[in-house]
């Protein structure tokens, strides 16, 4: 899943920068894309990315989640956790069996049975425990700089296994060269 848009304070030369997209990504590329129909939603991301592994018949019992942000760790607080929460919502959900029908078309809205959304974030990682679509691993993306313990605290509140650091070089005088 891909966050929406946020202005981003660094100026990195690796990052491009595309119109109405989160900085370091394109828009072809695939979860961009995803992102973009799907107006950055997390809740319809997740369902419309799940849609189209089920229609391959790929196993969606166990799922690793991804969400996309050069820096997770400089987005809002409150705009995370209701990030997680809704994909979350969705991982809880029953789904009707014509959703993973092989003649379903990824572009309509397929029906799920709605099982109440949970309202925090820690009955939603709770629920999805038993859920049809447990996520088993979460991959954060932030910055080596953006991290500390507090927010790896805050990344194993949202059952994150995983920390993509961006790291781009391993000598500070590239570091410097590229500002990053």
């Amino acid at each position: 899943n891909m966050t929406k848009p946020f202005p981003c304070p660094w100026k990195c030369v690796y990052c491009p920068t595309a119109a109405d997209m989160p900085k370091s990504y394109l828009p072809n590329q695939p979860a961009a894309m995803r992102a973009v129909l799907n107006k950055f939603d997390p809740f319809n991301q997740t369902q419309n990315r799940l849609a189209s592994l089920m229609v391959t018949w790929h196993d969606v019992s166990k799922i690793e989640i991804i969400i996309i942000w050069w820096t997770w760790s400089y987005l809002p607080v409150d705009y995370q956790e209701e990030f997680i929460l809704q994909t979350y919502n969705w991982l809880n959900q029953k789904v009707n069996e014509e959703f993973v029908s092989r003649d379903w078309d990824m572009f309509k809205i397929p029906k799920i049975k709605q099982t109440e959304f949970s309202k925090t974030l820690e009955e939603a990682t709770e629920k999805n425990e038993t859920s049809d679509y447990r996520c088993v691993w979460m991959t954060l993306e932030t910055r080596p700089d953006r991290i500390s313990i507090d927010e790896i605290k805050r990344f194993r509140k949202y059952w994150c296994t995983r920390v993509e650091l961006w790291v781009q070089s391993l000598f500070d005088d590239v570091q410097e060269i590229t500002k990053r």
